[in-house]
């Protein structure tokens, strides 16, 4: 039954033959990967850290394309890298430490720790002397001498941990915005998004949806983008950040990362991994077509949890992540067609409401027998319909499928 499930889902759900994410490079004895940075198409950087070497910290660097590798360890973990130009970058992240290159990546140098020893897991340096960093336990802290010493300028109401659930952007010299929250971890349940108008100088916490804990944001410009994170969700502001649409859940995975190639077409990874709180491992990658308004399921078949991602061009995108992961994309911004929820031979055959809560009402289907699957072909309750009418007040919230017969239609459960 699940097999059939999943080979009608794949219709539905747009499994491209020709957009694929590659692995490029896979190491699960060793690494784990939590940032990656690429210069262009062919020189990059992933970092993360070797588990069977006391937890030392690796930064791995390809010229190639991810053809080959190069390894360098590092005293702390590696959760965020960053380079300002095409010769000069940072990384850091565990114990408050930072690291610096001026020659691509043939050397690093150990910088100056913060203040009070911080581990921070997204930094975004506006020129080689001004940098910010968000620190796990709520601090912004910035640096003007090239990272030999950082300063708390804002506590703010949100945090984050590891493998690195926040991300720091500018889209330009004044406006930058940074999505962070902290589960599995006290203090749990922190959150926020918080924005400067001013390069940097002044931080506001923005408000947020009640139950929306943003790991990553990408914003288009300085008014329009999104933020993702977890259950699921994604949120998206017009306005700067000033007003949040209602958060809409497109998967029970965690949602770590997301960008976007143009104005229409985006992608998230995401998944469980061991930070977690779930025994439960899985890597995703979504895609988006339209802007955003719908998301497909591209890939699922990874084992553990993907982090995060960077597009060096419109066309080529790097994804890094547990089990020692790294995917590459070659072809990223082609606009494909999605194949529609089946070819409906039975027009009549609805279901109401949709989006629902409690009960699912279900009209002219030609068999009383019913399945309802979530995204990944999982199969979530298989009956026989009494009165026309599904109780799904048990499913957690997310986009499902219903199968009567050969014939399927989708609904949202809110």
């Amino acid at each position: 039954m699940k097999r059939n499930l999943l080979l009608i889902f794949a219709l539905i759900l747009m499994k491209n033959v020709s957009a694929q994410w590659q692995t490029i490079y896979k190491d699960s004895a060793h690494y784990q990967f939590n940032t990656v940075y690429f210069l262009n198409n062919d020189t990059g950087f992933v970092g993360g850290y070797d588990f069977t070497s006391n937890n030392n910290g690796v930064i791995f660097r390809t010229k190639d394309g991810g053809q080959t590798w190069d390894t360098t360890k590092l005293d702390e973990i590696i959760i965020c890298v960053q380079f300002i130009n095409d010769s000069f970058g940072f990384c850091g992240g565990d114990g408050g430490a930072d690291y610096l290159t001026t020659d691509v990546g043939d050397t690093w140098q150990v910088r100056g720790f913060s203040t009070t020893l911080s581990d921070h897991s997204s930094i975004y340096f506006l020129n080689p002397s001004n940098g910010y960093r968000s620190t796990m336990q709520s601090w912004i802290q910035k640096t003007i001498d090239t990272g030999m010493t950082w300063q708390n300028i804002f506590n703010s109401t949100g945090g984050s941990f590891f493998p690195g659930t926040s991300r720091m952007v500018f889209t330009d010299s004044l406006h930058g915005y940074l999505a962070q929250s902290r589960f599995g971890q006290a203090p749990n349940g922190i959150k926020s998004i918080t924005k400067t108008s001013d390069g940097g100088t002044t931080w506001t916490d923005l408000n947020i949806p009640t139950y929306f804990y943003p790991y990553s944001c990408f914003f288009f410009d300085s008014i329009s983008g999104f933020a993702v994170g977890k259950y699921g969700a994604i949120s998206k502001t017009s306005d700067g950040g000033q007003n949040w649409t209602t958060p809409f859940s497109i998967s029970n995975y965690v949602l770590y990362d997301i960008a976007f190639v143009n104005d229409t077409i985006g992608y998230i990874v995401g998944g469980f991994n061991q930070y977690d709180t779930t025994s439960i491992r899985k890597g995703i990658i979504f895609q988006t077509i339209n802007g955003g308004v719908t998301w497909q399921v591209m890939d699922s078949s990874y084992y553990d949890g993907l982090i995060k991602l960077h597009f060096p061009s419109d066309s080529v995108g790097y994804a890094v992540g547990f089990n020692g992961i790294i995917l590459k994309i070659t072809n990223a911004n082609s606009v494909f067609t999605s194949i529609e929820p089946i070819s409906f031979l039975n027009k009549d055959f609805t279901i109401y409401p949709n989006p629902a809560s409690e009960i699912l009402n279900v009209k002219n289907a030609k068999t009383e027998n019913i399945t309802i699957a979530n995204y990944l072909g999982e199969v979530m309750l298989s009956q026989k319909v009494i009165h026309n009418r599904i109780n799904i007040s048990f499913l957690n919230t997310g986009i499902y499928f219903l199968k009567a017969g050969s014939e399927v239609l989708r609904f949202v459960k809110q």
